[in-house]
Order: structure tokens, then sequence, then C-alpha cells
């Protein structure tokens, strides 16, 4: 299952705040959390709006370390989404340097 913790398509290159609620399933399942960057996905359509037409573009994934939610304490629980955040700036950094 993939969920996009922000809760909205971002038009910037700055990360929103992500939702605490969207990792309640993990949190509660007791599964691991990937963490996934994206980038170039902008430039397929929404980066072209006066084309109105999907362009083909490099598009990057790039996948971190697992996060395993059951054996986190309470306290890392109580910032799962800044500890995700954070794992995933760092993806998105890493990917920006490699394609760079």
């Amino acid at each position: 299952m993939v969920i996009y913790p922000e809760g909205t398509r971002g038009h910037s290159d700055e990360m929103r705040a992500f939702k605490k609620g969207s990792f309640k399933l993990a949190e509660r399942s007791k599964v691991p959390i990937v963490p996934m960057a994206i980038i170039g996905s902008d430039d397929i359509f929404e980066n072209n709006p006066w084309i109105l037409k999907v362009r083909p573009r490099k598009v990057y994934l790039t996948f971190g370390e697992p996060i395993d939610t059951a054996s986190l304490d309470k306290e890392d629980l109580k910032h799962l989404d800044s500890i995700v955040q954070e794992r995933v700036a760092e993806l998105i950094k890493k990917t920006r340097e490699e394609i760079a």
C-alpha cells in the first residue's frame, strides 16, 4: 500500500508537513514503513499546463531502509511522521545529488 502523507500534491520543491494520521495503519498493524522519494513527476503534466497533455519525462523513485514500527517505543511512535519525513528528505537530497 502506498500512502502520500503530505495530504495533497505539492507544486514546489519544498515538502509539506506529513499528516500524523497517515501513519496510523502501519503503527497499529506493526508493519514496516518504507520511505520513498519521487522526483520529476510534476514535469509529466502539472508543469506543462499550457499543453494540457501528458508528456514523457524522467521520474526518479528512491526507496529507503524500512522503519520497523513494531520495535519503536511510544515516544518514537508519537513522532513517526517527523521520523519518516526526515528520511524522505534525505532520500530526495541524495537522489538530486546523484542525478545532477
